[in-house]
């Protein structure tokens, strides 16, 4: 009778159907940890700046810039000893418990700057070079969000390692597309019930996120449990210590032509989104309130999770790197072009509150819930699986520094258009322009990526190959 039970294996990790429905639910739980920040962070945060009257540059120097600076810089590091580190917790569980406690503490600092700042200020005056309370409650902020962008950097370079290492991978879109499923609906939620009391609970908002942050992150560690793993690849030529590790990563990571495109893919995907931290403060723009905004958010992540239920299986049978090519094609043409009207003129705000509420609903949100299938979905699928972490990092780092220069480039461009145009809100229109041409771009290497996989084997015989360097 016992024969007769499927099973799903990988590595040294077996799992009948139940526990594998249980591992979801474990996994389940870090996810909406990841995505709550993940949220929280740039949809809260400009608001906040907005309130300090802070300047789009700062907003995007500290919201896009440094974030992805420090992503650039540490998660090639984190992940590549991650994926050679070996304990009996497993190679990711460590390198997610560590940070923890300081990822709750900078939320809960961000969250309480606007109070802290006049404390602190009013006992550190005279140390701060004639800085104003104002200059002085935004350097603060900075400062927190920096915190938690350091140590929640650890949590973001390791959780999607840690699916790829204890995730069939016969079932890897599907399992990945309920957990998306799971944290569109906390989405949902939050928009619907959360975000109209961002204006007067902010610091509540923060605090709470903060705890269940925590606590859920926590209650995954100690219950999902990884397998086995060989022993860590040699560095080059059989070398050790930090100059060899460095020449193992850039030249394993940067020798096939695959990779690369992949790269180009994630550049201009987070190019395109450089434009993240302004999106709520151009809605708001366009007369609608939180409440509406709320309203648009809330139903479009209910769209998303039935585009995602129907997606995932989808991926699991024609493969990811299909389904990922028709969201960049719905994208390019209709998903974000339907948003150029605001360039050319502003409607009433019933008629934008209704435009986008129907533009969001049907096109932009499900067309760009499939594009995103690209990352962690598609590109774990195509790296190799025993350094899955260090290429993962390698397209992270390449896609930071898009978004690095991307960012600022964007910042610069919006002052500038301020200064034409003689408002923020005229200049924001741009934005959906800005993602288009980025997106564009990324649907022509996203193709090169197709023609490369299909040299390689394609659906029957597709091998993640790595050059062999250590001899």
């Amino acid at each position: 009778m016992d024969q007769d039970v499927k099973t799903y294996k990988i590595g040294t990790l077996s799992y009948t159907k139940p526990r594998l429905i249980l591992l979801l639910l474990f996994l389940v739980w870090g996810d909406i940890c990841y995505w709550m920040m993940e949220f929280i962070i740039p949809n809260l945060v400009p608001l906040m700046f907005r309130d300090m009257k802070a300047s789009n540059m700062t907003i995007s120097i500290v919201l896009t810039s440094i974030p992805m600076a420090l992503n650039a810089l540490l998660n090639p590091i984190i992940s590549f000893k991650s994926d050679r580190f070996r304990s009996r917790w497993g190679r990711r569980i460590p390198f997610l418990l560590v940070p923890l406690p300081f990822v709750v503490l900078s939320l809960i600092g961000v969250g309480c700057s606007p109070q802290l700042a006049p404390w602190l200020y009013g006992h550190l005056q005279g140390f701060l070079f004639g800085l104003d309370l104002r200059s002085f409650t935004i350097l603060l902020l900075s400062i927190f969000i920096t915190f938690f962008s350091i140590f929640h950097l650890f949590m973001i370079s390791t959780f999607w390692y840690l699916v790829a290492d204890v995730v069939p991978v016969a079932v890897f879109a599907s399992f990945s597309s309920g957990l998306r499923i799971a944290t569109m609906l906390c989405s949902m939620l939050f928009n619907f019930f959360v975000l109209k009391h961002a204006g007067t609970h902010m610091q509540a908002i923060f605090v709470i996120g903060a705890i269940l942050y925590g606590l859920g992150f926590a209650l995954m560690c100690f219950m999902v449990k990884e397998g086995e793993y060989e022993p860590p690849p040699p560095y080059v030529k059989n070398k050790k210590g930090f100059i060899a590790a460095i020449r193992t990563y850039f030249q394993e990571c940067h020798t096939t032509p695959i990779y690369l495109y992949i790269f180009l893919v994630s550049m201009m995907y987070n190019a395109g989104a450089a434009g993240g931290p302004f999106v709520n403060l151009f809605h708001l723009s366009l007369g609608m309130s939180l409440q509406q905004m709320g309203i648009i958010h809330g139903l479009s992540a209910g769209i998303s999770m039935a585009v995602i239920a129907v997606s995932g299986p989808l991926a699991d049978k024609y493969h990811p790197i299909r389904v990922t090519i028709v969201g960049f094609i719905a994208c390019v043409t209709i998903g974000i072009p339907m948003q150029f009207i605001w360039m050319f003129g502003m409607p009433s705000p019933t008629f934008n509150f209704y435009y986008l509420l129907f533009q969001m609903i049907l096109i932009y949100y499900p067309a760009i819930t499939v594009a995103r299938m690209l990352d962690p979905i598609l590109i774990i699928r195509l790296f190799p699986k025993e350094r899955v972490g260090q290429f993962c990092s390698a397209n992270a780092m390449w896609r930071s520094l898009s978004s690095i220069v991307a960012g600022a480039i964007l910042g610069i461009v919006l002052d500038l258009l301020l200064v034409l145009l003689g408002t923020n809100e005229k200049a924001w229109t741009y934005l959906p322009l800005w993602q288009w041409i980025c997106f564009t771009m990324g649907l022509f290497f996203l193709l090169k990526v197709f023609q490369h996989w299909k040299k390689m084997g394609g659906d029957d015989n597709y091998k993640a190959s790595v050059v062999d360097f250590s001899k």
